[in-house]
């Protein structure tokens, strides 16, 4: 960090930031809406971090929110997202070279910190696209895929293009990545997308009415969250590699 403004970690799930929260000690949160942020230490040095709320609508008001309220240095962009490319296993990083999303490319991370974060997570450069709606099945998937255009390895967010925007618009410095929680032939135990509400936020009590209706889909929901948790280790390993 060569700044005097300290980068802030930026999640759309509480879920996602939570290993990164538990590691580091809290001196402040910030009373923001929408998305929840708190000034923390990470081995001492100092960060922002928390989580907008999900879907491209709450992804940009929530950083807008938070660049109202602090100055900070960069965004390190961070979550889970379903695999595209077919390389891709779970808890793998996509490091985003590119982001699009249905208006096209994004304004790209910066090229510094792309450097950098790429040295420390041993990964390649990639393409994240963020999507409308939740890719759920190998077929919507696939035709994210082709749409890439690229054999470079690529997964699909809802977020990170709205926060990439919000962030070129503003002139702060970003890198991004995402962490598979899902490969590019697998099928979501539910679908997502029947389960938000109109800001485009998955709503918890749907999906919990949703098990409580059909008990079958209680083990696939388990497993995602075990493998959210993973996935969100591994994000939590690399800030503190950045760092």
């Amino acid at each position: 960090m060569t700044g005097s403004a300290p980068p802030a970690v930026v999640t759309a799930l509480r879920e996602e930031v939570a290993p990164l929260l538990s590691r580091a000690r809290v001196e402040r949160r910030l009373r923001l809406r929408p998305g929840c942020f708190f000034r923390i230490r990470l081995g001492g040095r100092p960060l922002v971090a928390g989580w907008t709320g999900d879907g491209n609508l709450c992804a940009a008001a929530g950083l807008r929110a938070l660049l109202a309220e602090v100055r900070v240095e960069a965004l390190w962009l961070m979550g889970i997202a379903g695999g595209l490319s077919p390389e891709l296993g779970v808890g793998d990083l996509v490091v985003a070279g590119e982001v699009h999303d249905a208006e096209g490319t994004a304004p790209p991370p910066d090229p510094a910190w792309l450097e950098r974060v790429l040295a420390v997570s041993g990964g390649a450069a990639g393409i994240l696209v963020s999507a409308g709606r939740i890719a759920t099945t190998p077929e919507e998937k696939a035709a994210l895929w082709t749409s890439c255009g690229e054999p470079v390895p690529a997964a699909v967010d809802l977020e990170t293009a709205a926060w990439a925007r919000v962030a070129g618009e503003l002139g702060v410095p970003y890198l991004a990545v995402r962490a598979v929680s899902d490969t590019a032939s697998e099928t979501l135990p539910v679908d997502f997308n029947r389960l938000r509400g109109a800001d485009g936020r998955v709503r918890r009590s749907r999906v919990v009415l949703e098990a409580v209706r059909r008990p079958r889909l209680i083990p696939g929901l388990f497993d995602l969250g075990r493998r959210t948790r993973r996935c969100a280790e591994r994000l939590a390993d690399l800030a503190e590699a950045i760092l």
